[in-house]
């Protein structure tokens, strides 16, 4: 018995792989509880001369809670590589102080110019988010590690007149 206490213990001496922290993809999710939520289609009445804008507040959920992510708004993009004219803004989006999951974030188009032309037309909002987008501006829509980002969609039903309604068929 007097041995087992004597006898040293075992050492490690190999390095221990801590694994790196895993980069996982932000998600969009509707905030039901704010204004124009994801799942619905807007209806924007532009004879109305008590709207000035859109308002929208979605969550961007991101487990890796320390990482600043990037967003995008465009409206109307057609798919044309390289074509920047339809971005509304960018920017950056910041983790809470709290260092939560769940990252509120609300966005406005004051400019509802962009929606008259064609009259009583359907228009598209994308917001879009990730880790980090591609610098060029053939690729800037597209995020510098594949698969890591999502996107929200808006269809904007403008109506010039109450008594028009646009086919959401034309929606770009």
């Amino acid at each position: 018995m007097l041995l087992t206490t004597l006898t040293p213990g075992c050492l490690i001496t190999d390095p221990i792989d801590i694994p790196e922290e895993q980069d996982y993809p932000p998600s969009i999710i509707s905030d039901l509880t704010g204004e124009n939520p994801i799942e619905e289609v807007v209806v924007l009445e532009l004879f109305d001369p008590e709207i000035t804008s859109l308002t929208f507040d979605v969550t961007v959920r991101d487990p890796n809670v320390e990482e600043t992510l990037e967003y995008q708004i465009w409206v109307d993009y057609q798919g044309v590589a390289g074509d920047l004219t339809p971005l509304l803004d960018f920017g950056d989006l910041a983790p809470t102080e709290d260092r939560a999951v769940d990252r509120p974030f609300t966005f406005t188009v004051d400019n509802l110019d962009l929606f008259r032309s064609p009259p009583n037309s359907c228009h598209k909002v994308e917001l879009r988010v990730s880790g980090d987008f591609k610098e060029s501006a053939l690729e800037f829509r597209d995020p510098k590690v594949e698969g890591d980002f999502d996107s929200a969609i808006w269809f904007i039903d403008a109506r010039s007149d109450d008594s028009a309604r646009p086919s959401l068929e034309q929606c770009p």
